[in-house]
């Protein structure tokens, strides 16, 4: 018999392309209410191949995920666009920036930078130096290390990458944008609303 395929966006490379359907299991989700009761979720597992690349992206439809499109919500591979917790201004200049990123590592450099322009913005911090803006956003002392590094690379990198130089970046360099820009969007907005939210269930009700 032969496999069904559909068209899907590929998180891989980038593309909408037709994506052959692997296998598809029926299976049950663990979830947690608000209140503490766990129960089992009924739920549909698609497992699909882009027929570009050949990357693997994995579906989940379920009561718990976006139920309208016809395999439900990807789960593989984790796309933090989807996250309701980024501001508007930063989706968008993320967006923008992950649109070209199989393009040209060169452009992808630079949109990046971009997008820590956007945060700042967001934050409050307004500078005519992103270098400025940047020491504002992450004071020397009190943000963790990893996030300063991730974030002065990217700074030098987006420069690189928006200006004629000897420098061409490569694929390493690509994935270590991506890689970069989810540590700093994780930091300021996906991990701060998932605590909350969490603080929030835990506080006991009068």
């Amino acid at each position: 018999m032969a496999k069904r395929k559909t068209y899907l966006f590929c998180q891989h490379c980038g593309h909408a392309s037709l994506h052959t359907l692997i296998s598809s299991v029926a299976s049950d989700e663990r979830c947690c209410s608000a209140d503490g009761y766990v129960h089992h979720e009924p739920c549909t597992y698609s497992l699909f191949q882009c027929g570009g690349c050949i990357g693997i992206s994995l579906y989940i439809w379920s009561a718990l995920h976006l139920p309208e499109p016809e395999f439900g919500e990807r789960v593989y591979p984790v796309n933090d666009l989807d996250n309701t917790a980024i501001p508007a201004t930063v989706l968008l200049a993320y967006g923008e920036a992950e649109k070209i990123r199989f393009q040209s590592t060169n452009a992808y450099a630079a949109m990046a930078r971009c997008v820590l322009e956007a945060i700042a913005e967001e934050q409050g911090i307004r500078s005519s130096s992103l270098f400025h803006s940047m020491s504002q956003l992450c004071p020397e002392g009190t943000t963790p290390l990893y996030l300063a590094d991730a974030i002065n690379w990217l700074r030098k990198t987006g420069n690189e990458g928006a200006h004629v130089s000897k420098t061409k970046l490569e694929g390493v360099h690509n994935d270590m944008i991506a890689s970069f820009l989810q540590i700093v969007v994780q930091h300021f907005y996906i991990f701060p609303a998932e605590l909350g939210m969490f603080k929030y269930l835990l506080e006991p009700t009068e």
